[in-house]
């Protein structure tokens, strides 16, 4: 009898050579694809939950921007994660995700469940379906570029930071250096360490924030901004 695991083979498989019409290509072994972009690369990543009576496929999307990474990279080099952020470690961090489902108002998880053997290319369409309608328009056609993706990440409702050694304001933080606007560079200091000492905030403490300003000066210390903690 055909297994569950070839049957989520399948599926895999279905769905790259459907994907693969919009530039993306196919990595099996983690259950993604990709594609390059201007400024990085997109992906489409596929889970699965196994249910007792099948399994649950759901899927997120991903992208990377290459100058936001590299620089936090460079800003952290040896740091968190010790051994573990080599070139292709860091070829695979993303800036910027979320899962399908949450892509539309009121969005929640969304999941296509596989209920029985053969059902497999079914769902692959259905997937695809998402894709077109939801993912492509929604997703990677908007957030192209840094000014986008500065837009994203500070808005509390769509970010995601992936990597142990960064987070989402930093990544934001890098987007306005990275666009040489050192006055915004300022304001959002400021505004994010208030956030900060009101608790305001759930995805990086206030001295994560201290140790990213205190680094920032010390990596580039031409860059000209006032940090609320200097003389605290």
């Amino acid at each position: 009898m055909r297994s569950w695991k070839l049957e989520f083979e399948t599926l895999l498989d279905h769905l790259g050579s459907l994907l693969s019409a919009a530039g993306f290509q196919t990595y099996i072994a983690k259950q993604s694809y990709k594609r390059k972009t201007r400024i990085g690369n997109d992906t489409f990543h596929i889970q699965r939950s196994r249910h007792f009576d099948g399994m649950n496929i759901s899927a997120d999307v991903a992208i990377r921007c290459d100058a936001i990474e590299e620089f936090l990279f460079d800003l952290y080099r040896g740091v968190m994660l010790p051994g573990k952020l080599g070139p292709e470690v860091r070829k695979g961090m993303a800036t910027l995700g979320k899962g399908v489902g949450y892509l539309v108002p009121r969005g929640r998880l969304q999941m296509w469940p596989v209920r029985s053997i053969g059902e497999a290319q079914d769902v692959a369409n259905r997937l695809i379906e998402s894709y077109e309608k939801i993912a492509e328009p929604r997703f990677f056609r908007v957030y192209t570029s840094l000014e986008t993706i500065y837009d994203a990440l500070n808005d509390e409702e769509l970010y995601l930071s992936i990597g142990g050694y960064s987070t989402a304001r930093q990544a934001v933080v890098a987007a306005i250096l990275l666009k040489q606007e050192e006055r915004q560079l300022s304001a959002l200091i400021r505004s994010k360490a208030r956030a900060l000492e009101k608790g305001a905030s759930s995805d990086i403490g206030t001295e994560k924030f201290r140790e990213f300003l205190c680094r920032l000066r010390d990596k580039h210390p031409d860059l000209k901004f006032q940090n609320p903690y200097l003389h605290s």
